[in-house]
């Protein structure tokens, strides 16, 4: 039965590779090699093609509108030289699908061997695709030696249908989650194998492994948890002093798997060292941990970036240690400090939407270790009675619906659905829907909405700019002021409706360099009470004049003055401010 599971995911995954959306079609800032792929990779192009690994001789090359990578990420050092904010975890197993590219690009008429052109797309994509298969394979070899085949299957299909690994897997598979996916499985079946006949060639493969995924990211360190405690019920002293005396006796092989880690982590080093002149070097500059203040609830629950949000079949796995713990104490419980401690330094990261993310993006490793409880929930849902496994697979389907909704429109959909920008009255307001409502962009920055009738409405400005055209830029003329008013006299429940109509010259792509409109309210000493935003290029195409308003609430606290202004955040892309309306509402 496993097979049949793992030729329908392949079956689905490779479909969805080549059909779906085709990033290995695509170059520059739409195609594979882009954003943070382009920073991981960016070590290959920059020793074979450009052998320059230390001045970044080539940076203009990448910003062509040959190549044109996107953002990607290094700082320069005290010495001059460029340090890759990615360690080369990423470039290494992206090096057989490169050398097969390069060899086509050089032979070839019709592609550039600059290392960005269609061939390095395409085999980097589907490499990524062959490390997706490889990593459901053991995933699934690996569950069917605990669980009954349909309670493996069905815990990988459900993680591959109902999570955001369907994501980093089929669409953004060169993304390092989807590696560390396979590398993670790879090294839990050498695991198993090892404390079944414990061998030099396994532990030199698993400090291999591990050396790797720490190379990646180096927060996969963790994965020792599992090296060290697979097969032992860590709440048993004695079965803690067994494995203890276990590893007395092999201290050899440790020996082997841990030269094997610290050999592929020199490699780093090295790099470091030959770039900076020091050994150890921190590349994410003011990015960090918040390991007194991990963002919990943010990376469970949010609109933004929640994990249980934007993966809901999940739930199944959290449900399935209650299971696992009780039947199979001696992975249960080491599978649940691991994944304890990896949530905790995964949701304490202070970027804790990672950026372009569906969801916790970060979490997607370690579901080859999720899958054991969301097994052992399946198995016990197996055994129980038809009206509870119906009410299951009703609400299994239902998330998996939810997640193909998500990462339809995250990807290619109608609606706009990008989740780190997404808030929660936004979330709300569109989730599930299929047709766009281009007015409740404005949710994206605001949550305010006036409801109802008001009681009164009077108009504060109209003023028509045409014969005057007011261009917001980032020259001289960053910010203009529409109006500003002393506080209305009274104590009646007042909003301000701001309609403006505008036009944008050219496309902005950056979304936090839009044009913002906004009403602040300021004290007497002219601090900020408070003020309400909207990004105007959410709204708006290029050359088409756009109607775009909405509402703001007066603040609790005391206030003096309040002024309504267009703000530009760098945006070297101008604006123009045509008609523009203020009107004061009185709520009921």
């Amino acid at each position: 039965m496993i097979k049949y599971f793992f030729g329908l995911i392949s079956i689905l995954l490779i479909v969805i590779a080549i059909f779906y959306t085709p990033e290995w079609k695509r170059k520059g800032m739409t195609g594979t090699l882009s954003y943070d792929v382009a920073g991981y990779y960016m070590y290959l192009p920059a020793g074979f093609i450009y052998q320059d690994l230390k001045n970044y001789s080539f940076q203009d090359t990448l910003t062509s509108k040959e190549i044109d990578v996107g953002i990607y990420h290094g700082r320069w050092q005290d010495n001059g030289g460029y340090v890759f904010q990615y360690t080369c975890g990423m470039a290494l197993q992206y090096l057989p699908s490169f050398l097969v590219a390069h060899s086509w690009a050089s032979f070839s008429e019709n592609y550039p061997n600059n290392g960005f052109s269609f061939p390095y797309q395409f085999c980097v994509f589907f490499g990524s695709i062959f490390i997706a298969l490889i990593g459901l394979y053991f995933s699934l070899k690996i569950l069917n030696l605990y669980f009954s085949p349909l309670a493996s299957g069905l815990s990988v299909l459900a993680i591959f249908l109902g999570s955001n690994y369907l994501v980093y897997a089929g669409v953004k598979s060169a993304m390092s989650h989807n590696y560390l996916f396979t590398l993670n499985a790879l090294i839990l079946y050498q695991v198993i194998k090892f404390y079944e006949q414990p061998n030099r060639k396994l532990a030199l493969g698993i400090g291999l492994a591990l050396g790797l995924a720490i190379l990646v990211r180096p927060t996969e360190a963790l994965t020792v948890i599992i090296a060290f405690g697979w097969g032992v019920n860590i709440l048993s002293w004695s079965a803690i002093k067994s494995r203890v005396q276990f590893i007395q006796n092999e201290i050899g092989l440790y020996l082997v798997a841990l030269i094997s880690v610290v050999a592929v982590g020199l490699i780093q080093i090295f790099y470091w060292y030959y770039v900076s002149g020091s050994p150890l070097v921190y590349s994410y500059g003011d990015q960090g941990f918040d390991w007194l203040k991990p963002h919990i609830r943010e990376c469970l629950i949010s609109a933004r970036s929640g994990w249980l949000t934007y993966s809901p079949i999940m739930i199944f796995a959290l449900m399935g240690f209650w299971f696992l713990n009780r039947q199979k104490k001696s992975i249960g419980w080491t599978i649940s400090l691991y994944t304890i401690l990896f949530m905790y330094v995964t949701f304490s990261w202070n970027i804790w939407w990672y950026g372009g993310s569906l969801g916790q993006r970060a979490m997607v490793q370690s579901y080859v270790f999720l899958a054991f409880p969301m097994a052992a929930f399946w198995e016990w849902l197996i055994m129980r009675r038809w009206f509870l496994r119906a009410m299951v697979f009703a609400a299994s389907l239902g998330f998996i619906y939810l997640n193909l909704w998500y990462t339809h429109m995250a990807i290619k959909g109608p609606v706009f659905f990008t989740p780190p920008q997404v808030t929660g009255k936004y979330f709300k307001k569109t989730v599930g829907t299929w047709k766009m409502n281009t007015d409740n962009l404005k949710y994206l920055d605001t949550s305010e909405e006036f409801k109802g009738t008001p009681t009164t409405k009077q108009l504060l400005l109209e003023k028509n700019y045409t014969s005057d055209s007011i261009f917001v830029d980032n020259s001289q003329n960053n910010s203009f002021e529409i109006y500003k008013s002393q506080k209305p006299k009274g104590d009646k429940n007042h909003w301000i409706e701001v309609e403006v109509e505008v036009e944008s010259l050219s496309k902005e792509w950056t979304w936090w360099k839009y044009n913002q409109l906004i009403v602040q309210f300021f004290d007497q000493n002219d601090q900020s009470v408070k003020h309400n935003i909207i990004r105007l290029e959410r709204h708006l195409e290029p050359n088409q004049k756009q109607s775009i308003s909405f509402d703001t609430q007066f603040p609790e606290n005391e206030f003096d003055y309040f002024k309504i202004y267009i703000l530009n955040l760098d945006s070297p892309h101008p604006l123009l401010l045509h008609n523009a309306q203020i009107t004061l509402l009185t709520g009921q």
